[in-house]
């Protein structure tokens, strides 16, 4: 019976001997394994991280390109409207002409400046003023006519003259209150 017992002994010693190679192989495996999740996620968070970096970086580019777009268009509309008032204005003032147009000062200026001449004008109340007068409404003023030579006093040439200016002091008083 002695030798069943040591059968049964070295058994237990041959259990216990694989059981522990058996537990180091799987502790080793479950080391292994750990250490593989760890790389792979320290990989995925990597990964992650620049994705989302990228994904910042466009988002900003196509905010700040979609602003400058937004800024430009600002722009554009703000100069188109800014042109439309003062084209308006301009309009106003044609329309208004007639009150300077029929001024005595402005009359005054066109006799001195005239001497003789074919005088075409706009106005009806000029026959009394310019013997001979051509009554002309396609004209916005007052035009004399001395061999050559063409006066024109006409509110559409001073516009033309003074328009730069003009356009830059409505502009001031419409868009800067000065």
């Amino acid at each position: 019976m002695n030798t069943a017992g040591n059968l049964e002994l070295l058994r237990e010693e041959l259990k216990k001997h694989y059981q522990k190679l058996l537990d180091d192989f799987e502790k080793e495996q479950l080391e292994l394994f750990t250490k593989d999740r760890l790389s792979i996620d320290s990989d995925h968070d990597i990964a992650l991280r620049k994705k989302e970096s990228e994904m910042i970086n466009e988002e900003k580019k196509v905010y700040t390109s979609t602003m400058a777009d937004e800024v430009l268009h600002a722009k554009k509309e703000y100069e188109q409207k800014r042109e439309d008032l003062l084209i308006e204005a301009f309009k106003q003032a044609e329309e208004r002409s007639g009150q300077v147009l029929k001024n005595p000062e402005y009359i005054e200026r066109v006799k001195r400046s005239s001497g003789e001449g074919k005088v075409r004008g706009t106005f009806e109340e000029y026959r009394g003023l310019f013997p001979d007068i051509q009554i002309d409404t396609s004209i916005n003023g007052i035009t004399i006519e001395k061999d050559t030579l063409t006066l024109d006093f006409t509110f559409t040439r001073f516009l033309e003259a003074q328009k730069q200016e003009l356009r830059n002091k409505i502009a001031r008083r419409l868009f800067y209150g000065s």
